[in-house]
This record gives C-alpha cells, structure tokens and sequence, in this order.
C-alpha cells in the first residue's frame, strides 16, 4: 500500500474511473458483437448495428472512456467489415474456374517466370566476362 498521501487518493480515484468505464467498454463489445452477428443474416440489419456501434464508440470518446485513436481504429474495422459485405453482394456471379484448370495456369506462369530468370541470369554472366575481358585488354595495351 501506498503511503505518500496524493498517492493514495490517485489509487482512490482511478478505483472509481475503473468502475464506472468498465460498463461502457463492457457495451462497447456488446455493440460490436451484435454487429458481427448482423453481418450473417443481412445488409440492412447490419447497417442499423454498425450506426448504432458507432453511436456508442463517439459517446464513449465524448466521456473519455477510450481514446479517440482507439476508437477510431475501431469504426474502420467495422465498416472495412460492412464494405466487404456489400461488395461480396454486389458482385456479379461469374463462371467458376475448374481447379485443375487454374492450377495449370499457375504452373505454366512458374515455368515462364523461371526460364525467365535463367535467362537474365546467363545475360548478366556474359556482360560481365565481357566487361573482364575488355579491361584486361585495355591494361594489356598500356
């Protein structure tokens, strides 16, 4: 225990701030989970749990329970969450590619990028002997 007098009355009050932000974080996560469950049933039911999240993360900022970066970081995860599901509904159905069709092309890709590289390589193993040669023979001559 604390015997400095102010120090004392700082673990007092900081008891007191704990115990009354401990509810508001507590809903925080309440909010945010309700919203990931409105995620899977629809688009309008999640749209009404991301305002109301976020309603309740500006209240919380307002009363200083939580930073406002912090919050911040929050609302851009939920509605990065919420875009990816309205993308995900607009999309348009396309043809599925065959697995053993993309797995081809993405062999065929290796062994492009291989020959490739092999052949940059022999280029740059020729322009240096070439580079050697020709300073021995400029040294040669002088």
């Amino acid at each position: 225990m604390a015997n400095i007098k102010s120090q004392i009355k700082r673990i007092r009050t900081s008891r007191k701030a704990h115990l009354s932000n401990q509810p508001v974080k507590s809903s925080l996560k309440t909010y945010i989970h309700h919203f990931e469950e409105a995620l899977k049933k629809s688009q309008e039911e999640a749209k009404k749990a991301l305002d109301i999240a976020v309603r309740a993360l500006d209240k919380a900022v307002s009363n200083g329970v939580i930073h406002k970066n912090n919050a911040a970081n929050r609302k851009s995860a939920l509605m990065k969450r919420y875009n990816t599901l309205l993308k995900e509904e607009t999309k348009p159905a396309h043809k599925e590619e065959k697995p053993k069709a993309a797995a081809a092309k993405k062999v065929e890709a290796k062994a492009k990028t291989k020959t490739s590289t092999k052949a940059k390589t022999a280029a740059k193993k020729k322009s240096s002997t070439r580079a050697k040669t020709t300073a021995k023979k400029s040294t040669a001559k002088s």
